[in-house]
């Protein structure tokens, strides 16, 4: 069983600090001190990040933080397995789940919380020895992330999960070669966007039900990606939507085709074909020995709709996304 995310006590306020320690000081000593000039404001301009020790959170547990981004309360959970050994370097998952504020499939919760009961991932992460970090999107904006387009959120998205990955770094031992990223719908459409701005972090990312935008600026160089897709997909259409709302969402074709080119693989691509138990066909594309090793990878499937398949109610979808995330991370450490 997956333990309920523990709420962290809030930070005492520096004015009761200050009361509790005048009772130590002489009331000459008490003068003096409030003679000096206030050192709070220093304090109250960081993020609350810089107030967590990563390193004390309890072991094979879910941890509910937050941290301040630029005013605004972002919160996440963080999975740290029982196995974990401050002297081995560690891989790590950063997990953005989908767009909406209703109860996702299975009836999980919204937004973080629901993305780690749909995806089994914490489980997972005590069999195999990872961290997981399950991030949360605007609540304001029915929990979305910013892909940068409009109908999504204007928070930025990119600055919370670089603080993350540099407060959690600084108090574990993470594996700096197994930095991942993971997303589903419109969370992997966040993925694309940031990983352009992390790639020297990132040594691989996975896209479940997701799609990229056009707007992706930069190159991801060097960064191994996994897509998985449903043909039959209600919400992201697998031909993409060239105009919803004003919103672009570009065809997978379009994924593979934007990596395989920025990591130099060749056009030629090895295709699996395989009958799943339910009678549909699983369509596998792989573009291997890129950049530094990188591979691009595809699994397409045929009547499995919008989903986090083989997730928390659908369990006889013909593939496990979370099964086929993991192996693919697993293949790819960063190249050198």
């Amino acid at each position: 069983m997956i333990a309920n995310p523990i709420e962290t006590v809030a930070p005492v306020e520096a004015s009761n600090e200050s009361q509790a320690a005048s009772q130590s000081f002489s009331a000459e000593a008490l003068s003096l001190m409030q003679a000096l000039p206030k050192q709070t404001d220093r304090f109250d301009k960081l993020d609350r990040t810089e107030l967590v020790d990563f390193g004390l959170i309890k072991k094979g547990e879910t941890v509910k933080e937050s941290i301040k981004i630029d005013g605004s309360d972002c919160e996440y959970y963080v999975r740290v397995p029982k196995s974990y050994d401050p002297a081995k370097p560690t891989p790590i998952i950063f997990a953005f789940h989908g767009y909406g504020a209703e109860p996702g499939q299975g009836d999980v919760p919204a937004g973080a919380k629901g993305m780690e009961l749909a995806t089994g991932l914490s489980e997972r992460a005590e069999k195999d020895g990872f961290i997981v970090v399950y991030l949360n999107g605007n609540p304001d904006e029915k929990n979305a992330w910013n892909n940068k387009q409009w109908f999504f959120s204007k928070r930025d998205d990119i600055k919370f999960t670089s603080t993350l990955m540099d407060n959690i770094q600084r108090d574990l031992n993470v594996d700096p070669d197994r930095i991942y990223m993971v997303g589903f719908s419109n969370g992997a459409s966040f993925v694309h966007n940031a990983v352009n701005k992390l790639a020297g972090r990132v040594a691989a990312i996975a896209d479940v039900s997701g799609w990229m935008t056009g707007q992706e600026t930069a190159a991801a160089k060097g960064v191994s990606v996994l897509a998985i897709h449903s043909k039959d997909d209600p919400s992201v259409k697998f031909d993409g939507r060239p105009i919803w709302q004003g919103v672009e969402m570009k065809p997978s074709p379009y994924t593979l085709e934007h990596y395989r080119q920025i990591n130099d693989l060749n056009s030629r691509n090895s295709v699996h074909m395989k009958t799943a138990l339910d009678g549909t066909t699983v369509t596998t594309h792989e573009w291997q020995n890129g950049t530094n090793g990188t591979e691009v990878k595809a699994i397409f499937l045929e009547k499995e709709g919008h989903l986090w398949f083989g997730g928390k109610a659908n369990e006889k979808a013909s593939v496990n996304a979370t099964d086929e995330v993991l192996k693919f991370f697993e293949k790819h450490p960063k190249g050198k």
